[in-house]
Protein backbone atom coordinates (compact mmCIF):
# COMPACT_ATOMS: atom_id res chain seq x y z
CA UNK A 1 0.00 0.00 0.00
CA UNK A 2 1.51 3.29 -1.00
CA UNK A 3 1.09 5.99 1.49
CA UNK A 4 0.55 9.63 0.51
CA UNK A 5 0.97 12.77 3.58
CA UNK A 6 -1.88 14.88 3.09
CA UNK A 7 -0.23 17.79 4.90
CA UNK A 8 2.62 19.61 3.77
CA UNK A 9 5.41 18.93 5.92
CA UNK A 10 6.68 22.36 5.77
CA UNK A 11 3.64 24.38 5.63
CA UNK A 12 5.69 27.84 6.03
CA UNK A 13 7.66 27.06 3.15
CA UNK A 14 11.39 28.87 2.11
CA UNK A 15 10.04 32.40 2.77
CA UNK A 16 8.50 31.72 6.21
CA UNK A 17 4.99 32.75 5.15
CA UNK A 18 2.16 29.82 5.45
CA UNK A 19 2.26 28.66 1.33
CA UNK A 20 -1.62 28.80 0.08
CA UNK A 21 -2.75 25.68 -1.72
CA UNK A 22 -2.20 27.04 -5.43
CA UNK A 23 1.72 27.39 -4.62
CA UNK A 24 1.49 23.55 -3.49
CA UNK A 25 0.20 22.33 -6.23
CA UNK A 26 2.45 21.15 -8.60
CA UNK A 27 1.51 20.62 -12.11
CA UNK A 28 3.56 18.78 -14.78
CA UNK A 29 4.03 19.54 -18.03
CA UNK A 30 2.40 16.37 -20.88
CA UNK A 31 5.42 14.70 -21.99
CA UNK A 32 6.48 15.47 -25.59
CA UNK A 33 3.83 19.12 -25.63
CA UNK A 34 0.70 16.98 -26.37
CA UNK A 35 -1.99 18.75 -25.82
CA UNK A 36 -5.04 18.28 -23.08
CA UNK A 37 -7.64 15.94 -24.76
CA UNK A 38 -9.95 13.83 -23.82
CA UNK A 39 -11.07 11.64 -26.56
CA UNK A 40 -14.62 10.32 -25.01
CA UNK A 41 -15.81 13.76 -24.27
CA UNK A 42 -15.16 14.18 -28.00
CA UNK A 43 -17.30 11.17 -28.65
CA UNK A 44 -19.93 11.78 -26.65
CA UNK A 45 -20.69 15.47 -27.65
CA UNK A 46 -20.62 14.41 -31.42
CA UNK A 47 -22.72 11.21 -30.11
CA UNK A 48 -25.53 13.60 -28.83
CA UNK A 49 -25.25 16.27 -31.95
CA UNK A 50 -26.18 13.03 -33.67
CA UNK A 51 -29.20 12.08 -31.92
CA UNK A 52 -30.76 15.09 -30.56
CA UNK A 53 -31.19 17.32 -33.66
CA UNK A 54 -31.41 20.41 -31.16
CA UNK A 55 -27.78 19.35 -29.44
CA UNK A 56 -25.93 21.60 -31.93
CA UNK A 57 -27.66 24.95 -31.51
CA UNK A 58 -27.10 24.42 -27.73
CA UNK A 59 -23.50 23.99 -28.70
CA UNK A 60 -22.49 25.78 -31.76
CA UNK A 61 -22.05 29.45 -29.99
CA UNK A 62 -19.79 28.18 -27.56
CA UNK A 63 -17.75 24.97 -28.78
CA UNK A 64 -15.33 25.76 -31.70
CA UNK A 65 -14.20 23.13 -34.00
CA UNK A 66 -10.06 23.40 -32.76
CA UNK A 67 -11.55 22.41 -29.55
CA UNK A 68 -11.13 18.71 -30.71
CA UNK A 69 -8.13 16.98 -30.67
CA UNK A 70 -8.89 14.63 -33.55
CA UNK A 71 -9.32 15.95 -37.41
CA UNK A 72 -11.86 13.75 -37.72
CA UNK A 73 -13.49 14.81 -34.66
CA UNK A 74 -13.43 18.25 -35.76
CA UNK A 75 -14.50 17.42 -39.74
CA UNK A 76 -17.37 15.91 -38.17
CA UNK A 77 -18.23 18.65 -35.80
CA UNK A 78 -17.59 20.84 -38.98
CA UNK A 79 -20.06 19.27 -40.97
CA UNK A 80 -22.68 19.47 -37.91
CA UNK A 81 -22.05 23.31 -37.90
CA UNK A 82 -22.96 23.27 -41.07
CA UNK A 83 -26.20 21.48 -42.13
CA UNK A 84 -27.11 23.43 -38.62
CA UNK A 85 -26.75 26.31 -40.53
CA UNK A 86 -28.27 25.41 -43.51
CA UNK A 87 -31.22 24.26 -41.67
CA UNK A 88 -30.84 20.74 -42.25
CA UNK A 89 -30.54 18.00 -39.45
CA UNK A 90 -27.14 16.68 -38.14
CA UNK A 91 -28.30 12.83 -37.57
CA UNK A 92 -26.06 9.94 -38.90
CA UNK A 93 -28.02 10.09 -42.57
CA UNK A 94 -27.76 13.78 -42.93
CA UNK A 95 -24.16 13.81 -41.82
CA UNK A 96 -23.22 10.69 -44.14
CA UNK A 97 -24.96 12.00 -47.15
Amino acid sequence: MVSIPLANPDPEGRSGRRRTAREDASFEALPDGVPPQNLEAEEAVLGGILLDPDAIGRVADVLQPEAFYLSAHREIYRTALMLHSQGKPTDLTAMTA
